[in-house]
């Protein structure tokens, strides 16, 4: 791997955790709401793992912008990968409007969560293809067998709660999995002092 898609690997892996940190939180809080278990401690562990994934997906961020060689092109591959990426959001935002509209046709608007988590933990298959990430793969397969798993197991708001705090979860495991795994990478890459990776 050279210079330049070392560093749109890190790039992507900081934003790939920024999207996890920032939807995982979001799954994880209304679940936790909705059980009534926001108590100090339980927010003051929610808030330092919420910064600790954003803190460590900015920083990925920022040193694979500071390690792109100076005035050479990103590597081809990459736009084939925004294009099929933008395919796989177009296709999960249709599955999810698509998912809505169908359970309020049946009159099962209680089914509306769990199918829309379901969908975002299938969009994590092909998006694990595109940006060769693994981990997506088994994050995403998680939530999906979470999900099914909730529709047999409860009804109505533990069925919320079950999906909420299990897709937050596996979405922040994923992350951090993601943020871990790019130690190797920053490795071998060339090393600099954080100082130097923040914006001037």
């Amino acid at each position: 791997m050279d210079a330049s898609e070392q560093a749109e690997t890190i790039l992507g892996r900081g934003r790939g955790g920024m999207v996890c940190a920032f939807f995982g939180g979001l799954w994880l809080g209304v679940g936790l709401a909705l059980a009534g278990k926001f108590s100090p401690w339980v927010i003051v562990a929610f808030s330092g793992c919420c910064l600790g994934l954003f803190a460590g997906s900015l920083f990925l961020i920022l040193r694979g912008r500071r390690l792109r060689p100076k005035n050479s092109a990103r590597p081809e591959r990459y736009a084939a990968v925004r294009k099929q990426f933008m395919w796989v959001v177009i296709a999960e935002v249709v599955a999810c409007a698509a998912v809505a509209w169908a359970c309020s046709a049946l009159k099962r608007g209680d089914l509306i969560p769990v199918g829309i988590a379901a969908i975002v933990g299938l969009h994590f298959l092909p998006l694990g293809r595109v940006f060769r990430t693994p981990e997506y793969y088994v994050g995403g397969s998680a939530i999906a067998i979470w999900c099914a798993v909730s529709c047999v197991l409860f009804r109505g708001d533990k069925m919320d709660i079950s999906v909420g705090i299990g897709t937050g979860a596996v979405l922040w495991l994923t992350g951090a999995y993601g943020l871990i795994s790019s130690r190797a990478l920053l490795s071998s890459a060339s090393s600099e002092p954080l100082s130097a990776a923040l914006p001037k």
